[in-house]
């Protein structure tokens, strides 16, 4: 008793521990009162291994003592001459299972579920709260039997000790399931995580939304740019323009003006009228030919004059 009190309470998740021999004696930790009619030696969890010499888990089955779900590993004990004389057991609730373990591996809008090497679901949410006497055979969901051929196909898969990712139609619904096997079970267990397409696509659909959206604030951002600078190009081309043409106006005057004042003294000295004179300061040629008419001007003055 001491022995199978300190191993209950060293793995919190153990409901019951006990021991049942070939002559009917058992013993448990805790203690609970016997159903009537109860016979150690005929339940699945003894039954199972006591001609075995493996580790055996069971399937799920109505345990006597609270006629709640639980599963049992359970193992053959022998003797000094190696002949075996009873069996030595766990139970973990189905409850602790799920409560425990299977949701950790899900979220608020996926599930969970395990099942064994003949496709019988082992747990899932809600698999606890069925409720029979301890007499009664509770059976499994079977994979196999089920009416949607991608879950007989993923059945398949499982209890082959597959490891993958697939994408399946459960009750008309996408969705994506990962699975692999317990390692601690040599691969006789294999878990799968069931996640509808639109959760697992919910953070794909969030990074694409926020780049569309760096991108769409980019390109705005680069169009405000694109225009300040038009702005910029079109004030100084129209400075320059204007530069261009007030200095293009004051090059034609320049110019224009000297040949003007030369056409004005060439059209007077025609009409006879040589007091004037030819007032251009250009430094050029210009005021070479000025200087000229001027002097051609006087000539004539003092020619006439001596006539």
């Amino acid at each position: 008793q001491d022995i199978l009190k300190f191993m209950r309470y060293s793995n919190p998740h153990i409901k019951l521990l006990y021991l049942g021999t070939e002559t009917g004696v058992m013993l448990q930790h805790p203690w609970s009162m016997t159903p009537t009619g109860y016979d150690h030696r005929r339940r699945i969890w003894y039954s199972s291994v006591i001609n075995s010499d493996s580790l055996n888990w069971s399937k799920p089955y109505i345990d006597a003592s609270d006629n709640a779900l639980v599963i049992t590993c359970s193992k053959a004990i022998v003797d000094n001459s190696n002949r075996k004389i009873g069996v030595a057991a766990a139970d973990v609730g189905l409850d602790s299972v799920i409560s425990d373990f299977l949701r950790n591996q899900e979220d608020c809008e996926g599930t969970a579920f395990i099942i064994d090497s003949d496709g019988d679901i082992i747990a899932k949410e809600g698999m606890d709260k069925t409720r029979l006497a301890w007499t009664q055979n509770f059976k499994p969901e079977n994979l196999f039997e089920s009416n949607n051929p991608e879950m007989r196909e993923l059945a398949r898969k499982m209890c082959a000790g597959k490891t993958e990712t697939c994408r399946i139609s459960i009750d008309g619904a996408v969705n994506y399931v990962g699975y692999a096997p317990v390692p601690s079970l040599n691969g006789t267990w294999s878990i799968a995580v069931v996640q509808p397409e639109s959760v697992v696509l919910a953070s794909a659909q969030q990074t694409e939304n926020t780049i569309t959206k760096c991108v769409d604030t980019a390109r705005s951002e680069f169009q405000v740019y694109l225009w300040q600078r038009l702005q910029i190009f079109l004030l100084l081309l129209i400075a320059v323009s204007i530069a261009i043409m007030l200095t293009a106006a004051w090059l034609s005057r320049r110019i224009t003006e000297p040949v003007l004042k030369l056409k004005a003294g060439a059209a007077r000295i025609g009409s006879g009228d040589l007091d004037g004179s030819f007032d251009v300061n250009t430094g050029d040629e210009l005021e070479e030919l000025a200087t000229t008419f001027n002097r051609m001007s006087g000539d004539l003055k003092d020619y006439i004059r001596d006539l």
